[in-house]
């Protein structure tokens, strides 16, 4: 391998926006799968799953109780 192929290789990353993702990113947002990755590193399973049992009493809360039983409390 020559010496400029490897320098090639360091160089700067360059991704395809959507169009959408692009207009984002005009405005200084982020774009939709980085938005989706924060927002899914924000919210773990026991807070995901109290939120939809405090929103349905009784629809799914069963598995949703035995979920909360076996979160050790410091989790909480």
């Amino acid at each position: 391998m020559s010496a400029s192929a490897a320098g090639r290789s360091r160089g700067r990353r360059v991704v395809l926006l959507s169009p959408q993702d692009a207009a984002r990113v005009a405005r200084g947002e982020m774009t939709e799968e980085d938005e989706e990755n924060a927002r899914r590193r924000g919210i773990d399973a026991l807070t995901e799953a109290r939120a939809r049992g405090e929103g349905a009493p009784g629809v799914g809360s069963a598995n949703d109780a035995r979920l909360r039983a076996e979160v050790p409390p410091h989790w909480s």
